[in-house]
């Protein structure tokens, strides 16, 4: 039998995993439902006056940062958390490159109307594919439900494709009561996730409904108690139209390499305490926040 000889420079020897920098760059916002409900009678004020003008630009909005735009670096974002996009023909048809998870809650009265919910996670599926079943769920029942009808949120495992990092991550999108309800439960979903996939490191990104006092850390040891590392996006005060008081809009990361504290934060409206002028009622501002961290990559060597 004829056996081929390679030359020694390119004879592999063995494969390693190396130590390099990776980042992950995440968009929280809450678009709220009024954004996409034309005034009537019944609306309360819960409305946009100048409907559709807030739908039509909020969801332009979302496609520019998408491809990266209105921050300093252009890049485009891994993954979105929108909650209350209530645009059923833009979430099927617009941001096809981008793939998409969502959970809805109530809807008995037809997409978008109250009461309604959704959680929607965008994620760049050129560098990121799904590894589990999502999860998800709503939080809270209101207006004499038989089941919890509002708050949604999603969550889904995901690895690393594009590059030979071996990351793995479990991405929450939510959107928080005012209270404690849901959470437990959220809790435990999160739990099972992590012994199915024994993934540690987790991304929320969420409407936490918290206010400024509640830090960020205290927030994740209500999901993850045992996580001891965590680093998040600045607090800002992010909600809401037409005046901006609460810290509500949080991105927070656990158990990744080295990664603790405070995360590079933008806001990609720029300036604080303005707004768009077609913004409806309680229109969050949309965060962004780059997580960078010590990723183990594979190399091979060759003598």
């Amino acid at each position: 039998m004829t056996r081929l000889r390679l030359p020694a420079a390119m004879a592999l020897l063995s494969s390693l995993l190396l130590a390099k920098a990776d980042h992950i760059e995440l968009l929280q916002w809450n678009m709220h439902g009024e954004c996409f409900t034309k005034c009537h009678p019944s609306a309360r004020g819960h409305c946009d006056r100048h409907y559709p003008a807030c739908k039509h630009n909020a969801t332009e909005i979302l496609w520019e940062l998408m491809q990266g735009s209105h921050t300093p670096d252009r890049v485009k974002p891994d993954f979105a958390s929108i909650q209350q996009l209530g645009d059923e023909e833009f979430i099927s048809s617009g941001l096809k490159q981008w793939g998409k998870l969502y959970h809805t809650c109530g809807g008995a009265k037809g997409f978008g109307k109250y009461p309604f919910d959704i959680a929607v996670l965008y994620y760049d599926k050129s560098k990121w594919e799904p590894t589990l079943h999502q999860d998800g769920g709503c939080m809270e029942r209101i207006w004499h439900a038989s089941v919890n009808n509002y708050r949604a949120y999603v969550m889904q495992s995901f690895r690393r494709i594009d590059h030979a990092s071996d990351t793995h991550i479990i991405v929450v999108a939510a959107h928080y009561t005012h209270a404690v309800w849901g959470l437990p439960r959220m809790q435990k979903q999160i739990a099972s996730m992590q012994k199915q996939t024994g993934v540690k490191q987790l991304i929320l990104l969420a409407d936490t409904n918290r206010e400024c006092s509640s830090s960020s850390e205290s927030l994740m040891h209500s999901l993850y108690p045992s996580a001891e590392t965590v680093a998040s996006a600045h607090l800002h005060h992010t909600c809401c139209v037409p005046y901006f008081g609460h810290c509500y809009d949080r991105i927070i990361a656990a158990e990744f390499p080295g990664v603790h504290g405070l995360l590079p934060t933008t806001l990609p409206f720029l300036q604080l305490m303005q707004r768009p002028k077609w913004a409806a009622p309680n229109m969050h501002l949309p965060i962004r926040a780059r997580l960078s961290f010590e990723a183990a990559f594979a190399s091979a060597r060759y003598v």
